[in-house]
């Protein structure tokens, strides 16, 4: 071939042109052109894959990055903890929230010691990821006056690692923590400072703190004065009752004590009386036809039915022989009653038990029983000295 630059003749294989230095390589056709050399598609493909893996590192890094910073936000977010809350007749419109106290460790390490408040159905208490010691310091309060006890619970939880950002935690705060409604009448001072101290602190209910404070002191101090008064008017009525009851013992006492002092007057009236009046007495009937015998305290009354004579005619009863005669009959027998009087300046036995009628026995005439009121069916009686044995005799069989 001839050198494309001075002409000469040169090898085919030659690349140069040995006269003038000309480069004899041949020009690629369009074809030849547009297809890289082996090495030079070599080095492509290796710069490629370079760049590929670069990439691919970067963006590893970049997502490790951000896993990392997700992973550290989520064990720094804090994570809604649910507690088990039951406190019966807790109105969550009207009462204070329920302080819990909070003692641990995050993952970090660093100590944690606050108070976080729950609502009645269990939330409210948010941790970070860590282990922790939750107790309860105080019971709520509710504007009615109510205030709930805090049980002596102790709860260990443990917010794992892993969590998401998000997630909310009750895997390990199952335990039932129930609040006892305080029995108004025990409810101390103490108890209700510590609940209002509590209250407080709470920033979403802190207002209602002193209300429901004052509301539970009102309850308990209503309940214990209406218990003191009921135990006040107890007390003035058992009183009353024994004032009354001792009073009635007391007159029944006197009564006794008089009832003993007229018995033995009246017994002291009988005795001395019955030596007046003991004996035998003749009705002043125009009939004579009544006959009363006083013996010690019984008084005896009789009828009479005359004796007849042989011509049919009765025998005059006051006569000892038609006396004597008569036949008895037992109409009455009672106890007798005496009582010692005055009329005027006389004095005289007031003698209860013979016939129906009061009959008074005077001194000044002393062969006579009177009744005290006179009437139509009433009769008095005179003293009867001669008593026939006949009748004596009847007397004595009918009076056994």
């Amino acid at each position: 071939m001839n050198c494309t630059n001075c002409g000469i003749e040169v090898p085919d294989e030659a690349q140069t042109c040995p006269a003038c230095g000309a480069d004899l390589t041949p020009s690629p056709t369009a074809e030849q052109q547009s297809q890289p050399s082996p090495n030079k598609a070599k080095r492509i493909a290796i710069i490629v894959v370079a760049a590929v893996v670069l990439i691919a590192l970067i963006a590893g890094i970049v997502f490790w990055q951000a896993s990392v910073r997700k992973a550290g936000k989520a064990a720094h977010s804090q994570h809604t903890v649910v507690l088990s809350i039951v406190a019966a007749g807790y109105d969550d419109a009207t009462a204070t929230r329920f302080p819990v106290q909070i003692d641990g460790e995050d993952l970090d390490g660093d100590a944690v010691s606050e108070v976080q408040f729950a609502n009645i159905d269990g939330s409210g208490v948010e941790l970070r990821q860590g282990e922790y010691t939750l107790t309860l310091p105080a019971g709520p309060m509710d504007e009615n006056g109510t205030l709930w006890l805090a049980p002596e619970t102790q709860i260990e939880v443990t917010v794992p690692a892993g969590l998401s950002e998000d997630a909310t935690w009750s895997g390990n705060t199952g335990t039932l923590i129930v609040y006892a409604e305080a029995d108004v009448m025990q409810i101390t001072d103490d108890q209700i400072e510590l609940a209002k101290t509590y209250a407080a602190q709470d920033s979403e209910r802190a207002e209602r703190a002193n209300t429901c404070a004052d509301a539970v002191k009102a309850a308990r101090d209503s309940a214990t004065q209406s218990a003191s008064d009921e135990q006040n008017a107890k007390e003035e009525a058992a009183k009353k009752a024994a004032e009354e009851t001792a009073a009635a013992e007391q007159a029944a006492d006197e009564a006794a004590k008089k009832a003993a002092e007229e018995a033995n007057t009246n017994a002291a009236n009988l005795k001395a009386a019955i030596s007046k009046i003991g004996g035998w007495w003749q009705s002043q009937d125009e009939d004579g036809a009544y006959l009363l015998h006083i013996d010690d305290t019984t008084a005896y009354c009789y009828s009479i039915t005359p004796a007849q004579d042989e011509d049919g005619n009765e025998i005059s009863l006051f006569d000892s022989e038609g006396l004597s005669e008569a036949t008895i009959s037992l109409r009455k027998k009672a106890a007798l009653s005496v009582s010692k009087g005055t009329d005027g300046d006389t004095t005289y036995y007031s003698v209860k038990g013979i016939e129906s009628y009061e009959y008074r026995w005077y001194a000044n005439n002393a062969d006579y029983l009177t009744p005290k009121d006179t009437g139509s069916d009433t009769r008095s009686y005179k003293r009867l000295t001669d008593v026939p044995n006949s009748i004596l005799t009847q007397a004595k069989k009918l009076e056994k």
